[in-house]
């Protein structure tokens, strides 16, 4: 895959090489004993009987932990940009590219 802008290539690769491999997970649901959820997430967040946060370790044991306590996942995402904020990422005018600006000299 490759992201073409005024006609030359910002960057070429898979989706792996450009959006990275995530190796953690976005993490939001309900429910469950908070205190142990704060082990398994960070930042921990949680709002009334609803949390969220990060998770950076295994997530079938994070799921089996989450069913053992009572709660319920929402949605669980690997954690890297999505290809539409990667591409709006790399149209951005590039600062160290000489400005193409008639009043500089």
């Amino acid at each position: 895959m490759a992201i073409l802008a005024n006609g030359k290539i910002r960057c070429i690769g898979s989706l792996d090489e450009l959006l990275g491999d995530a190796d953690h997970y976005q993490v939001q649901g309900r429910g469950g004993d908070l205190a142990l959820l704060n082990h398994w997430l960070t930042p921990f967040e949680a709002q009334g009987n609803q949390w969220s946060g990060s998770l950076e370790k295994d997530p079938k044991d994070f799921l089996s932990s989450l069913e053992l306590m009572g709660g319920e996942l929402i949605s669980l995402s690997r954690a890297r940009p999505t290809l539409e904020a990667f591409f709006v990422e790399q149209l951005q005018p590039d600062p160290a590219a000489p400005s193409n600006d008639s009043n500089s000299l």
